[in-house]
């Protein structure tokens, strides 16, 4: 309890109830620790009131309300009362305090709470910070003589916001505890301002918390990146994205970004380096495009060994004619011809090699515009060799705008959801099967669905399917990379990609939402 040891016998009620009031509004400033606050808050509670019981009700962060303190000191008529659940209901859903005065039992006025719990006066209000419902702060009374007055109830409603200021400041130096021990950077936010920052995010920004504190994060941030900042921190369910943090006297670190959803303007934001595992992962993801390409190498062979057989005929019979030391005007018509069929072979040549760079080539760190259609019909070129006659492709898609991603890195993952589709097609099938393309735009995205009739992935493993290192298919058929990498492809674009059921649920369809380039 708090003890008020300076109280004169000499003063009046009024000025004892405000000393005890400002000595228990300076014990529970003093502390930081937030059990400790609250049973400073409710031993007030019943010290300045002369209540019988009080009790502390807090909301989490699913707004559900949670009992986290309580004191008694003198037993009620009820011995399992607590307190009215009605009226810290109502303080809840109304956001305004609820009494029943001295005044109130004069007139006769009784709530239910009141007659059934045998209650006589009710003091309850609601602990605020920053215009948010922290929780309530409850009192009640069993005894006429000490009933709750007006001048009362002024004192309380004085100690609640006195109550406020302590909690929040509890709970903020509660959050700062567990961010410092955080071993990724932590900055708590209120609107876009910085209002904490912990050890390992000023490690990884390069700058001391007078550089930091109290400006907005939106600076600490590439500019191309700070759209999408400023847009996570306005979202209800803001994704997690992968941004350029700029840092004193270094290059820009790649940073992975999480805000935690939040009712009001404070934010926590998460920063992780990434940077090391994006290097080993662009590694991998070259090695899976090579192998994507070895995989097909046997079919892109034959489609550049049919021109280069019919080029090297023609040439040959080229140098036989011209051996001579005379052709014929006849001969010299036949060897235009044979010259146009060899530059028709070359360019067949020249666009299987273009195609082929397209996908293979290392790419940029550019983000597009890149034009969608020509990617798909590439990768399906490159992938026909591979798909044959075992299954009809369908292909549905008309104008298309320009999607934010890298040309070789799009072209990877259809590449690759391409030869997968194939590869679920059962060998021999008849051709009663069909591999099916679709894009087409939504709002401020571009769907794109690869659908196959084949086997289809199994519903008890579909969840595991973009784990890296799982596959489904048989021991070394594959290395289980693929997906993982097509995964993390589109997510670092800002996509989505999803895998389901096919039609009928025959087969598998993966569905993409790639962003629109900003034009």
């Amino acid at each position: 309890m708090i003890a008020c040891s300076a109280v004169r016998p000499d003063m009046t009620d009024t000025e004892r109830d405000l000393w005890r009031l400002i000595e228990v509004t300076k014990a529970i400033t003093a502390s930081l620790d937030l059990d400790q606050v609250l049973g400073l808050i409710v031993d007030a509670a019943v010290s300045v009131l002369t209540a019988d019981s009080a009790v502390i009700v807090l909301l989490d962060d699913q707004r559900r309300p949670h009992l986290r303190s309580e004191r008694t000191r003198r037993p009620s008529r009820s011995p399992t009362t607590k307190y009215s659940q009605t009226f810290i209901d109502k303080v809840l859903q109304t956001g305004e305090p609820a009494f029943v005065l001295d005044r109130d039992l004069a007139r006769e006025v009784r709530s239910d709470s009141v007659q059934t719990l045998g209650l006589r006066t009710i003091a309850c209000a609601p602990l605020r910070s920053r215009g948010e419902i922290l929780g309530v702060l409850y009192a009640h009374s069993t005894h006429p003589v000490h009933a709750f007055t007006e001048q009362k109830k002024q004192l309380f409603l004085t100690l609640c916001d006195h109550a406020s200021i302590a909690i929040n400041n509890a709970q903020l130096y509660q959050m700062r505890e567990l961010a410092q021990a955080s071993s990724e950077g932590v900055l708590m936010i209120e609107h876009d301002q910085i209002q904490l920052c912990n050890h390992a995010a000023h490690t990884l920004m390069q700058r001391s918390e007078e550089q930091t504190v109290g400006r907005s994060v939106l600076t600490l941030f590439d500019a191309a990146d700070r759209p999408a900042v400023a847009k996570a921190l306005v979202e209800a369910k803001p994704r997690p994205c992968e941004l350029r943090l700029l840092r004193d006297g270094a290059p820009p670190l790649l940073v992975e970004m999480t805000i935690t959803p939040s009712r009001d303007a404070r934010r926590v934001m998460l920063i992780r380096d990434i940077s090391k595992q994006r290097e080993i992962q662009q590694r991998m993801i070259q090695t899976d495009r090579l192998a994507a390409i070895g995989t097909l190498a046997a079919g892109v062979a034959h489609e550049i060994n049919n021109p280069l057989t019919y080029m090297s005929c023609n040439a040959q019979m080229l140098l036989e004619w011209f051996a001579v030391d005379r052709v014929s005007p006849e001969r010299i018509a036949e060897a235009r011809s044979l010259l146009e069929e060899i530059v028709q072979g070359v360019d067949q040549v020249a666009g299987i090699v273009k195609d082929l760079a397209t996908v293979a080539r290392e790419p940029s760190s550019d983000r597009g515009p890149t034009d969608l259609g020509a990617i798909l019909k590439t990768s399906l070129k490159i992938a026909s060799s591979h798909i044959g006659t075992s299954a009809r492709v369908r292909c549905d898609w008309g104008t298309l705008p320009a999607v934010a991603a890298s040309a070789p890195r799009l072209g990877q993952v259809f590449l690759n959801l391409l030869v997968n589709a194939a590869q679920a097609i059962p060998k021999q099938s008849g051709g009663d099967h069909e591999i099916r393309i679709r894009a087409a735009a939504r709002d401020r995205m571009v769907r794109v669905e690869i659908e196959d009739t084949g086997t289809g992935i199994p519903e008890d493993v579909r969840d595991r399917i973009f784990d890296p290192f799982f596959t489904t298919k048989p021991f070394g058929e594959g290395t289980g990379l693929g997906l993982w990498i097509c995964h993390g492809i589109i997510r670092s674009i800002g996509g989505t990609i999803e895998v389901h059921p096919g039609a009928a649920s025959r087969g598998t369809c993966f569905v993409m939402d790639l962003p629109i380039a900003q034009s």
